[in-house]
């Protein structure tokens, strides 16, 4: 990759009006590549979770997982981190440049409505708030990367349509947000999230609201899995997501304690999936 390369691309991106550039180097440098002026949209630049970049662009560390990623795939990991993020929307369109191979590069246009998860995801403002959903990943994101205090941890998130969930499921514990201010139990701000990691520890389910404020933490599913159709080896967390998913119309984010994995739930199915370390794998 040279800085002709970056410039080329960078000028596709003005003339098509694109949302951000995303730069993914593989294992070229990018020091010094990218020209000291001022873009009209941001730059995100990709590294693995072992490299350093030092530039004043915004960065994403993606791991391949021990599988080697290609452009295209890291490129699509990318888009997905800076949607959740709330960097770029669905219906915008974004350039990548990169890395092929150790020796090719080349520059790709994405439009983000064409990811399938992330137009599920867009589908489903109708009964989740959108900022609510991007909060929601994030936070899961995070505690399937981190677990807590070096432990794996399982949870999830059940979003809307929550009088049906709620009387669909039942306290395992003395709610710890019964009574608590709207500012403590939303969800959207990042200041609750260390509070709301330490409650992912307890057995049971968050319930949320359509606008992100949680109405309960350690909360049992009592629901119906006998037609529920998910792959095999899921327990029965992943099952009760989904049927509660499928008996109402909440959206549910599940982090397994097994690999901590991200699933998101739709209508009885899985919609997709994100892995740690911020590997998206649309389903």
């Amino acid at each position: 990759m040279d800085r002709k390369l970056i410039e080329k691309s960078s000028e596709i991106a003005e003339e098509i009006d694109a949302s951000a550039l995303i730069v993914i180097p593989g294992e070229k440098e990018i020091e010094g590549l990218l020209e000291e002026k001022e873009y009209s949209f941001p730059i995100f630049i990709v590294t693995s979770p072992e490299k350093k970049y030092s530039g004043t662009h915004e960065e994403f560390k993606i791991s391949a997982r021990g599988e080697t990623q290609n452009f295209a795939k890291q490129f699509q990991d990318a888009v997905m981190m800076a949607y959740v993020k709330g960097k770029v929307d669905v219906g915008d369109k974004i350039v990548g440049v990169g890395a092929i191979e150790d020796e090719a590069t080349g520059i790709l246009v994405y439009n983000v409505y064409e990811d399938p998860l992330l137009r599920s995801i867009h589908e489903s403002t109708g009964r989740v708030g959108i900022d609510t959903m991007r909060a929601i990943l994030d936070l899961a994101v995070e505690i399937g990367r981190e677990g807590r205090e070096g432990k794996a941890i399982g949870t999830a998130f059940v979003v809307g349509d929550s009088s049906e969930v709620m009387s669909r499921s039942h306290q395992l514990i003395l709610n710890p947000y019964k009574c608590q201010d709207d500012e403590v139990r939303d969800v959207k701000n990042h200041q609750n999230w260390e509070t709301i990691k330490e409650f992912s520890q307890i057995d049971g389910v968050f319930i949320l609201d359509e606008d992100g404020k949680i109405l309960s933490a350690g909360r049992y599913l009592s629901v119906d899995s006998d037609e529920i159709d998910i792959p095999s080896g899921l327990g029965a967390r992943h099952v009760a997501c989904a049927s509660v998913s499928k008996e109402t119309d909440a959206i549910v984010v599940s982090v397994a304690k097994s690999g901590g994995v991200v699933r998101m739930f739709k209508d009885g199915e899985i919609i997709g999936e994100v892995e740690p370390r911020v590997r998206i794998l649309p389903v």
